[in-house]
């Protein structure tokens, strides 16, 4: 809006120069810059035929989540761990997958524990403030880009086509448009989003594997939880890196 009512001001004074054509192909290069080239993520540590998957990714961020919950213990009176059981665990991960960021205080409130319970991870190193909830699902449901949307009402799948055409359309204006066209929003929004900064870095492992390795971590019908390695080693023992 401000782009146009200055160039309108302008007109009155240059005419034709400032013509409908100039003004397409200004306001082109201002509002849809070519973003830089994706770097190149490598290959898979386990598929080596497939690319690693990038940390954005919504299925990464569950894998991070799940894998911290599952390695998460409460200390009893003589300090042993014990593991939270498959409702705690189901309980917080939700949290953690809308984008919420927990302190210990806010994990003990959502799993209704006693205030002076204490965990195996809350002394020391990066977590001693609490988890870090899923860092794509926190920029994306935010009410200027998808909003509630983004976790109510978007599948994994959608959620997923959104973040690689994020990271990989260099064409802003064409990636607008195929916002507006898949998710519903407003091309305004989607311009918004077309901008939006996700979390950087890669996993070593493809999506394919990462999927796989999640189902394994997020089930176990009750009994202990596992842990990445475990989950890896039954995804492999099971056949079940094949094209999910």
């Amino acid at each position: 809006a401000e782009f146009d009512e200055l160039w309108n001001a302008q007109k009155s004074f240059h005419g034709d120069a400032l013509s409908d054509k100039a003004r397409t192909e200004i306001r082109r290069e201002i509002f849809f810059q070519r973003k830089l080239r994706p770097v190149d993520p490598g290959r898979c540590t386990l598929l080596q035929h497939l690319r690693r998957a990038y940390r954005a990714y919504p299925v990464v961020q569950a894998l991070i989540a799940i894998q911290t919950v599952n390695n998460l213990k409460i200390l009893d009176q003589n300090l042993q761990g014990v593991s939270l059981n498959q409702n705690q665990r189901k309980t917080l991960v939700e949290a953690l997958l809308k984008g919420q960021d927990l302190t210990w205080v806010g994990i003990k409130r959502v799993l209704k524990l006693p205030s002076i319970t204490l965990f195996n991870l809350e002394n020391g190193g990066d977590m001693r403030e609490g988890i870090v909830g899923d860092q794509t699902a926190k920029v994306l449901s935010h009410k200027k880009y998808f909003g509630s949307a983004w976790n109510a009402q978007f599948s994994d799948q959608l959620k997923h086509r959104i973040v690689w055409r994020i990271l990989n359309t260099q064409d802003e204006l064409a990636l607008t448009r195929w916002l507006v066209k898949a998710s519903g929003v407003s091309h305004e929004t989607a311009q918004v989003i077309s901008k939006v900064s996700l979390p950087s870095g890669v996993q070593q492992f493809s999506r394919r594997v990462v999927s796989a390795v999640v189902t394994q971590l997020r089930g176990n019908n009750g009994a202990a939880p596992l842990i990445l390695n475990e989950a890896i080693a039954k995804a492999v023992s099971g056949n079940l890196l094949r094209e999910i």
